[in-house]
């Protein structure tokens, strides 16, 4: 009879375990598709997506995920030179205004890179503050890389609306 107990709780357990698939589905099509303003991933015949919000987080039910990738870099050395960067307005529509707190530093430039990595302006830092025209750009997502003496130092993600 004990024999019995626990092959029923190892053929119990077994047949949840086998049940339950996660992150399954058989859409009917779907692909990746890019152009000049990034790039996106889609699926035909998802049969759920859902998002359910509270206070402390989100859950996202579906097989295709959204997800961001922020990178923000610096260098210890600027820091302890006391250099402060800042970038506004962000998200931006025509301009950004990079301030620099100090600008003791020489040989400092910056470049825009778009989403796919391709740097599209290029300019050097010759004041506190340099305006950016983001105006010619198509909205998306973009990079500023501030360089001193061809180091990267900083790294800012810019929004295009």
């Amino acid at each position: 009879m004990k024999h019995f107990h626990r092959l029923l709780i190892m053929i119990g357990i077994l047949m949840f375990g086998i049940s339950i698939p996660a992150q399954y589905a058989n859409p009917v099509s779907g692909s990746d598709a890019s152009g000049t303003g990034g790039t996106i991933s889609y699926s035909i015949g998802q049969v759920v997506y859902t998002v359910l919000a509270g206070t402390v987080g989100n859950i996202i039910q579906g097989v295709q995920q959204p997800y961001e990738i922020s990178i923000i870099i610096g260098s210890e050395d600027i820091f302890k030179n006391n250099l402060k960067y800042s970038i506004y307005p962000n998200p931006t529509d025509d301009y950004l205004i990079l301030k620099i707190s100090d600008n003791e530093a020489e040989n400092l430039s910056y470049q825009l890179y778009n989403i796919q990595g391709k740097v599209i302006q290029y300019n050097k830092i010759m004041n506190r503050e340099s305006k950016i025209s983001m105006n010619s750009y198509v909205s998306g997502i973009y990079f500023i890389k501030i360089y001193d003496k061809n180091r990267e130092i900083m790294a800012f993600k810019i929004i295009k609306n």
